[in-house]
């Protein structure tokens, strides 16, 4: 399912309508403490049982529970997934998952007869907070399915990736004098560098914050702005997303970039922008947490995921416990599965410190940089480019929306096709949460990768890649990376 790439990650937040609230609360009141009890809405359906066997408490594996779903009945499901009305669905689509749920065979009775019932239920029904909780380990498998067929799909439907590919980044040459810009500006503040930073690295807009878009709005028409009238016009049309004189569309995405995108919105519809797993996602992890695939977790680990499952806020877990968690998280003893990893992951970003940074030092960003001009930079593409430079630049990951720290976090935590080495997952794992991972994340580095040529080329296609040092998580700001060295996309 997975291609193996060695790359750092980061993707820009480029999907076009991505719910902007949580997936409304259908469900029913559980206690940890307690067995879940569903009988009420669907006395056929197990989660404990169902979602033990996905993640690897019994015979069966996503893949093969999946095993001939067409990318339109992927896009169905998993937009059922996501708390999507049936009336947002193509109809075509909801006929192809029809087609396929009288032939599965391995599927869950009571997620079969659930998602039969959906299809045929009119525009304006959506399916039931335990079958959305059920269906969520799918989701990975899903995503990939439809990438796989040109899609992407969002709490609003499914969309063809031409919608996403059109979305506006600078061109080479104006990415050129722009980085150039920056070299030689001094006394810029952290929110204008971070977003100029992106759009010179060729990120698309979407990857902002409306309070960071805001800050470079105003300074673009401020007195403090430095920038030529060429360049200063190319930019605040990158911020409307128009594509005019130094303003390209983005182009091609590969099927990770797509389905990151797709996981994106699951993260959007799971975790609520107080940074609370939404009813679903709690069931979810309750069910994980009653099945034999938890039967060994250590009682920190235990105890943090029931907080979790309560409801409560990354905030209020101390940083010790986040810690450990993340440590879990990066582990290869971590038995939770790509979407409920990615889910807290989510959940953890929420607690990061506003003034936390990545300090890199030369060497890391000379491995940074050889995987940027590298040939692996082509196989990626789109806008995942435009998150390195922030990180190059040691900016905060606060400076990402909530769609593109979404979408990361889709990737490092194995929820797309993309697959991340390690070492590179505990890079980024460590920028999104703050939390330091002892032994793999900071201080320690790597020679894997051969040193840097003293000029770093410009790649023939969008990307990014992968470095393989780690950073220092640190509350001081953070030493500035010259801006030369970031490299131009055409």
């Amino acid at each position: 399912m997975r291609s193996s790439l060695l790359l750092l990650a980061g993707l820009a937040s480029h999907a076009l309508g991505l719910p902007s609230t949580s997936v409304e609360d259908r469900s029913i009141d559980v206690d940890v403490g307690a067995d879940i009890n569903i009988g009420n809405i669907h006395a056929d359906l197990d989660l404990d049982v169902f979602i033990g066997d996905i993640l690897g408490g019994g015979v069966q594996s996503s893949t093969s529970l999946l095993g001939g779903l067409s990318a339109q009945a992927a896009a169905a499901l998993q937009a059922g997934a996501l708390g999507c009305s049936a009336g947002k669905i193509h109809h075509s689509a909801l006929v192809e998952l029809k087609h396929w749920l009288h032939g599965a065979a391995h599927i869950e009775a009571g997620l079969k007869n659930a998602l039969l019932h959906w299809c045929d239920a009119g525009a304006q029904a959506t399916l039931e907070a335990d079958v959305i909780a059920g269906l969520s380990v799918l989701l990975p498998t899903c995503s990939d399915i439809v990438s796989k067929g040109g899609l992407y799909v969002t709490i609003d439907g499914i969309f063809e990736a031409h919608e996403l590919e059109a979305a506006a980044v600078l061109d080479a040459a104006t990415q050129s004098s722009l980085n150039a810009f920056i070299k030689g500006a001094s006394h810029l503040e952290a929110e204008v560098k971070a977003a100029l930073s992106l759009c010179a690295g060729g990120g698309v807009v979407t990857s902002l914050t409306e309070e960071v878009k805001a800050s470079l709005k105003a300074w673009l028409h401020s007195s403090d702005c430095g920038l030529d009238h060429g360049l200063k016009i190319s930019i605040l049309a990158w911020l409307q997303g128009k594509i005019e004189s130094g303003v390209v569309s983005l182009g091609h995405l590969s099927d990770g970039s797509l389905s990151s995108v797709s996981v994106g919105a699951s993260l959007l519809a799971l975790v609520d922008e107080s940074g609370a797993l939404v009813q679903t996602a709690r069931q979810s992890l309750l069910a994980f947490l009653h099945s034999s695939a938890a039967a060994h977790l250590e009682a920190d680990i235990k105890h943090v995921l029931e907080s979790c499952a309560k409801g409560e806020l990354a905030t209020s877990i101390s940083a010790e416990v986040r810690s450990a968690l993340a440590v879990w998280l990066s582990s290869s003893s971590c038995s939770i599965g790509a979407e409920l990893k990615s889910v807290l992951l989510f959940w953890l970003s929420f607690a990061v410190d506003v003034n936390a940074h990545i300090g890199l030092d030369l060497g890391i960003v000379g491995d940074l940089l050889s995987f940027l001009t590298g040939t692996l930079g082509q196989v990626l593409g789109g806008g995942l480019r435009g998150i390195l430079t922030i990180l190059l630049g040691g900016e905060s990951f606060l400076s990402l929306s909530l769609k593109a720290r979404a979408e990361i976090i889709a990737i490092i935590g194995g929820a797309t096709s993309i697959e991340l080495p390690s070492n590179c997952i505990t890079i980024i794992i460590e920028w999104i949460t703050g939390c330091i991972i002892p032994g793999h994340g900071s201080g320690s580095s790597s020679s894997m990768i051969p040193p840097p040529s003293s000029t770093a080329p410009a790649a023939s296609t969008p990307g990014v890649s992968t470095p393989v040092s780690t950073p220092v998580v640190s509350t001081s700001a953070p030493a500035p990376v010259e801006s030369s060295s970031v490299p131009v996309y055409p």
